[in-house]
Formats: C-alpha cells, sequence, structure tokens
C-alpha cells in the first residue's frame, strides 16, 4: 500500500513539474529557434552582474534566459507572436503585470511567483516587432521589470 501511494505522490509531482512550463511558449520557440531570419539567445546560469551594472546581487539569480526576436522583414510581417501564444498561454499561476497595445503592435508582460519573489518572467510581443523573452530563477518585480526591458530594448 505504501508503494502505490508513493509511486502515484511520485507520478503526480513529475506530470506536475512536467505540465508547470509554459508549452505555447515553449512550441513557438523551438519551431523558430536557429531558423534563419530569427535572432536567438539561450544562456544558463547567468550571472547577476549581467543585470546589475556590474555589481553582484546574491538576492538576485537568473537560472535561464531565452530571447526570440524576428530579423527578417518578410517574416516579420507574415508572423505575429502575440496572437500565435498568447491565446494558447495556460495563465494559472501567472499574474499580468502589463499590457500594451498601440497601433497592431500587442505585447504582453507575465509572471509567475513564490511567495514574494518572482521565479518566471515571460514577455511576448507581436505586431511590427515579434519578440519572445523567458527568464526563470528568483528576482524582485522591480528587477524582473528592469531586466525585460533592458533585453527588449537591445533587440530593438
Amino acid at each position: 500500500m505504501k508503494t502505490l501511494f508513493l509511486s502515484c505522490l511520485i507520478g503526480l509531482l513529475i506530470t506536475n513539474c512536467a505540465t508547470s512550463q509554459n508549452q505555447s511558449f515553449d512550441k513557438v520557440f523551438n519551431r523558430y529557434a536557429d531558423k534563419d531570419g530569427f535572432l536567438t539567445v539561450s544562456l544558463s546560469n547567468l550571472p547577476a552582474e549581467m543585470f546589475n551594472d556590474g555589481r553582484n546581487d546574491p538576492d538576485l539569480r537568473i537560472s535561464s534566459l531565452r530571447v526570440l526576436t524576428v530579423q527578417d522583414t518578410i517574416l516579420n510581417a507574415k508572423l505575429n507572436f502575440y496572437s500565435e501564444i498568447v491565446p494558447k498561454i495556460n495563465r494559472s499561476g501567472y499574474e499580468e503585470l502589463m499590457t500594451i497595445k498601440h497601433k497592431g503592435q500587442k505585447a504582453i508582460l507575465l509572471c509567475k511567483k513564490d511567495k514574494k519573489r518572482i521565479t518566471e518572467v515571460l514577455f511576448v510581443s507581436g505586431g511590427d516587432k515579434n519578440v519572445l523573452v523567458e527568464i526563470t530563477g528568483s528576482m524582485s518585480l522591480d528587477q524582473a521589470k528592469k531586466m525585460t526591458s533592458q533585453v527588449a530594448d537591445e533587440n530593438e
């Protein structure tokens, strides 16, 4: 009986971990990553100094950063990351921090929290500029906003 209970518990934990990642973001990222006309950036275990003007912040831990942008204007006109991803995002556990709608451009900034720390940030933009940004780790809300705007500004 204990073995059955433990097996069910482990299976439930594995299922929960597997579904906690955002599959619609992953599908689009994996579909276009490393293809001609796209800029793909994937980094892991980033030092906090990258986002803190060279200062070490022991309270900021970034486990991964993924960025995908469309560099080819013809491809960009045919795609819209916002309409392709946002309707399919499983929003349970995410909090919407910001939405932008301006002249055909739409963007959304979502975050996932664990107590008062942010563990994941998703930024999706579609229209004239198609940009995807995913940051995972542990950071404050101010740190997350600063990093997302810094990464988006560098890719414009």
